[in-house]
């Protein structure tokens, strides 16, 4: 039921949020029409649904407990990590198609999920800022991170509830598709999450409370890492 409307409708949803954000390359007032009409770069794959190559970069304070607590007046937790890599991946158009045995998003994403009681992430989870080099790779990631059933991403997208005032606000940043300095995007993630937990995200801070979120960075042959971040302990 996926459709070419559906990838184009997503990038126009990250292109609104990226308007929103002050740090953020490309701010494009995009239609899905102006996605459809951009040049196929391997079809369905069109250059409206790629992440560009910008400038950029990112810093993260970090610190054990007890100093966080006396240098921030507003620390976000880390309360888990995950790293996990596949090096046999098929990779098309920015999406790495499935191959026998489980993604090493669904790896990482099942280890964090049961070391921290998480069985609904999309209710569990209030923020998500995952890396998603294409519109298109939005929707098998949405579906490895448990966020819904396999092949329901695209109903999702289509009620728009992955807005920034939506029930599952993903890329509330924009994400990589709208600001992309290759080495600092994973970085970018985690910082974008923890503003939105310390409420700092101005324009871009989703409405629903936001406690917990997921950021991850991805690359190379499917490898990730996957942090949970909380606003309290």
């Amino acid at each position: 039921g996926c459709k070419e409307e559906h990838a184009a409708l997503a990038r126009v949803i990250m292109a609104d949020n990226a308007r929103r954000n002050p740090h953020a390359h490309l701010k494009m007032p995009l239609s899905t029409e102006d996605v459809l009409n951009s040049r196929v770069l391997v079809w369905p794959v069109r250059l409206l649904h790629m992440s560009p190559t910008s400038c950029g970069a990112c810093a993260l304070v970090l610190a054990n407990k007890d100093r966080a607590r006396k240098a921030a007046k507003k620390p976000v937790w880390i309360k888990d990590v995950e790293t996990a890599h596949r090096e046999v991946s098929i990779f098309r158009g920015g999406c790495v198609e499935p191959v026998p045995g489980p993604m090493a998003i669904e790896v990482a994403a099942a280890k964090i999920y049961r070391r921290n009681g998480i069985t609904k992430p999309a209710k569990d989870i209030d923020v998500w800022e995952i890396y998603t080099p294409s519109s298109w790779a939005l929707f098998p990631w949405m579906e490895y991170f448990g966020i819904c059933e396999k092949g329901q991403a695209w109903r999702l997208v289509e009620k728009e509830v992955i807005r920034i005032e939506g029930e599952i606000p993903i890329e509330p940043s924009g994400g990589v598709v709208s600001t992309n300095p290759i080495g600092a995007s994973g970085v970018i993630r985690v910082a974008e999450a923890a503003l939105q937990l310390r409420g700092e995200g101005g324009e871009r801070q989703v409405t629903k409370k936001a406690e917990t979120a997921i950021a991850t960075a991805w690359g190379a042959a499917a490898w990730i890492v996957m942090l949970y971040l909380c606003k309290n302990l």
